[in-house]
C-alpha cells in the first residue's frame, strides 16, 4: 500500500544549491515511513529556472525557486528535520507545503524565530480550522 504525499518547497534563488543537496539526499537516503529499504521515497525537482521558466504565465520572470515532489512513504518528521537543519542563506524566505493523500489541504511550514514551524493549519489537531464540510 502506498502513502503518497505532495511536497512543494519555495526558496530564495540563492538557496538552490541547498535544495539540490536535499533532492540528492531524498533520492539516495530519503527517510521512509515504513521498514522497506528496497525502494526510494522520491526527490524534489525544480519547477522554475531553466527547466520551468516558460511554464509560468505572465510577462515577467519568477523571482523565487519552486521545487516539487510526489513522494511515497516519506517520513515527514525526518524530512522536516532535514529542512530545519539546512543552513539556508535566506531562511525567512523558505516556505514548505506538504499534503498527504488523505489531507484536504496543504500544511504550510516556515521559519519563525529560527525554528521551522507549522503555521497553517494550526498544529492543534485542526480543531476550528475553517474547512467546509
Amino acid at each position: 500500500m502506498s502513502r503518497v504525499a505532495q511536497v512543494i518547497l519555495v526558496v530564495d534563488k540563492d538557496d538552490d544549491g541547498q535544495v539540490e543537496d536535499i533532492a540528492f539526499w531524498m533520492a539516495a537516503d530519503g527517510p521512509r515511513s515504513d521498514d522497506r529499504t528496497s525502494s526510494r521515497v522520491g526527490a524534489l525537482m525544480p519547477l522554475t529556472g531553466a527547466v520551468g521558466e516558460d511554464l509560468w504565465g505572465g510577462f515577467k520572470s519568477i523571482t523565487v525557486s519552486v521545487w516539487g515532489a510526489v513522494t511515497n512513504h516519506l517520513d515527514w518528521d525526518g524530512f522536516l528535520e532535514r529542512i530545519a537543519s539546512t543552513p539556508w542563506a535566506a531562511p525567512d524566505r523558505v516556505q514548505l507545503l506538504m499534503k498527504s493523500e488523505s489531507d484536504p489541504y496543504f500544511r504550510i511550514y516556515m521559519f519563525w524565530d529560527g525554528r521551522l514551524v507549522n503555521i497553517a493549519p494550526p498544529p492543534n489537531g485542526d480543531k476550528g480550522w475553517p474547512y467546509p464540510d
